[in-house]
């Protein structure tokens, strides 16, 4: 992530003095990059990328704002990465001491998303939003039936209402998840 976002500052530097680098297959290249970096990087190099810092922002944001394209992508490839990680938090919940870390990684990735957001990098759409309630509502009802999660069905409550809100509240879940969510 950090060699990305350098070469991305170096692209917005030649593009500011007049050299046209965001077009044809540079661009394509760079999306392909980006596409793929954001599906593999850590979340710390995602966070990274996303910060605020001279000169007005990181070179990833910059290139971000002078690039619909890239914008697009990156907006597409964090939907994915933030609806595929929640997949796999929840999946990895087997017994109550796997909640701690479960919510430590859920925060984690609330907190990319918030900046991305932020940063104006990401947009929850609504197979974005679909995918996390659904996702979490599946995991609050599957520690509901086990007796060994259900001690800890506070904190999993806890994570599915900050996911929930997160992505946009239980008004925008589908209505057979709308039930669930205002059970509580």
């Amino acid at each position: 992530a950090e060699q990305f976002d350098r070469l991305a500052g170096v692209v917005m530097d030649l593009e500011a003095e007049g050299l046209r680098l965001l077009e044809g297959q540079f661009e394509a290249a760079l999306i392909s990059q980006l596409r793929l970096g954001l599906e593999i990087w850590p979340l710390d190099g995602v966070r990274a990328l996303l910060r605020d810092g001279p000169p007005p922002g990181t070179g990833f944001l910059r290139l971000c704002g002078a690039s619909t394209r890239l914008k697009g992508e990156t907006c597409q490839s964090l939907n994915a990465r933030i609806a595929n990680a929640t997949v796999e938090v929840t999946r990895s919940i087997r017994a109550a001491a796997d909640l701690p870390k479960a919510q430590a990684e859920l925060a984690d990735l609330a907190c990319v998303a918030q900046r991305a957001r932020a940063a104006g990098v990401l947009s929850f759409d609504q197979s974005l939003r679909s995918a996390v309630i659904n996702t979490m509502t599946k995991c609050t009802e599957r520690c509901m039936s086990s007796q060994e999660l259900l001690t800890g069905i506070k904190v999993v409550q806890d994570m599915e209402w900050a996911m929930c809100v997160l992505v946009g509240g239980a008004g925008n879940a589908p209505a057979e998840n709308r039930q669930v969510l205002s059970r509580r």
